[in-house]
């Protein structure tokens, strides 16, 4: 396997620590970073403590080829990053006339005395332009390693990554190539039913190498190496119907595309999704050539006003059953004129329904030229993430049906 140039990113900031902010530089720097064909061998996050930064930048500058720090590029008393880089590398923080004069420019001539902070570096760094702020970005080598410092709004951050840092990167290490790598979607299994039908292709020993990651009942696959695509298509005959795209792929996005090829269009019919599951589908290019609308209807009444489910069947079978599923899904085809009709009812929780029906159970059902499907649901989790899970089961047993 050949070796790949290692990179190691630094996150600053107490409010990173604190939870209130979530961080998402890291996973765009670390992703890019992947894409460019460097192996991200480690992350840290610290405060905005000069010396908590300055050990940090020392232990990673030891364990990779090259550091990215962001945070603490600022003007004000918390913002130490230039100096704990300074005093990191063993070099003297000096004024640069040519920042300070951008910093001013950029400020309208009347810059605070403390944007003077902004214009002093550690001596020999290399100014790394900001086109959409007013933070430069720093280049400083650390015994050798090259280590960028980037401002942590995000916008600034990808400005100057993407124009400045990745290219002098490419440069810096040009034997860096990216490894072959395929991404596989899968929906339908559990992590541990993956494990079991891939068996002893995820054994991290060999190459090339398979990685697996859940999140929210959605699996990706990662498989990066010289023979990925041959792997890949080996899993996909294990997985089969199971694996639903690849890459950025989403399961509405397949969904929307399969009924795009078949010019099918969709009518929705939602009570425990809430407008989600057309939240998903609207969220794709081209939703309007499929999508004819939602009905939301929550609460019993409503299923009976605005869908036609007879007083009868739900206070016989119940607003979660498999009749008024069906129902709903005949109603909302029928009302908004579509080929298909999906319909979505159950628990979303904490509490339980009328009927003593726990979270997460409910019914999906779909109706169109193929018949009717419907499908019982039990899952675990909070509101949100219950509700997720039958929007995404909706569109992947319409993904079926569509596969015939």
């Amino acid at each position: 396997m050949m070796k790949l140039t290692r990179a190691a990113i630094l996150s600053v900031g107490d409010e990173l620590l604190g939870g209130r902010t979530i961080n998402t530089n890291a996973a765009y720097m670390a992703q890019r970073l992947t894409d460019a064909g460097f192996l991200v061998v480690a992350t840290d996050t610290v405060g905005d403590d000069e010396f908590a930064i300055a050990d940090s930048l020392k232990s990673l500058a030891g364990r990779a080829d090259t550091v990215v720090v962001t945070g603490g590029l600022g003007p004000t008393p918390d913002d130490v990053t230039r100096e704990a880089l300074a005093g990191a590398a063993g070099k003297l923080l000096v004024p640069d006339r040519a920042l300070r004069a951008q910093v001013m420019e950029k400020a309208g001539g009347k810059a605070p005395r403390r944007n003077a902070r902004m214009a002093r570096v550690p001596d020999g760094a290399v100014i790394l332009p900001n086109p959409v702020g007013m933070a430069a970005g720093l280049r400083v080598e650390m015994g050798g390693t090259p280590v960028y410092a980037l401002p942590g709004v995000p916008l600034e951050l990808e400005a100057i990554f993407e124009q400045s840092v990745l290219p002098d990167m490419k440069a810096t290490f040009a034997g860096t190539k990216p490894m072959p790598s395929r991404v596989l979607r899968v929906f339908g299994l559990r992590e541990a039913e993956v494990a079991e039908k891939l068996g002893e292709l995820l054994d991290r020993a060999r190459d090339p190498v398979v990685g697996v990651t859940v999140r929210d009942g959605i699996i990706t696959i990662t498989i990066t190496g010289a023979s990925a695509e041959q792997r890949a298509a080996e899993i996909r005959k294990k997985l089969d119907r199971h694996v639903f795209g690849e890459g950025d792929q989403t399961l509405a996005g397949v969904v929307l595309d399969a009924m795009k090829e078949r010019g099918l269009t969709l009518a929705l019919a939602e009570s425990i999704t809430g407008g989600m599951l057309a939240s998903l589908v609207v969220d794709q290019p081209g939703a309007s050539e499929v999508l004819k609308g939602s009905i939301v209807a929550y609460v019993p009444e409503a299923k009976h006003e605005l869908l036609d489910v007879p007083k009868t069947v739900l206070s016989k079978a119940g607003t979660v059953s498999e009749e008024t599923a069906l129902r709903m899904a005949r109603a909302a085809r029928k009302k908004l004129s579509a080929d298909v009709g999906i319909a979505t009812t159950g628990v979303a929780g904490p509490d339980l329904d009328e009927r003593g029906t726990p979270t997460g159970r409910g019914f999906v059902a779909v109706v169109g030229p193929k018949g009717e499907k419907v499908e019982k649901v039990s899952c675990r989790g909070d509101r949100n993430a219950v509700r997720r899970r039958f929007a995404w089961i909706a569109l992947d047993l319409l993904r079926h049906r569509l596969l015939g």
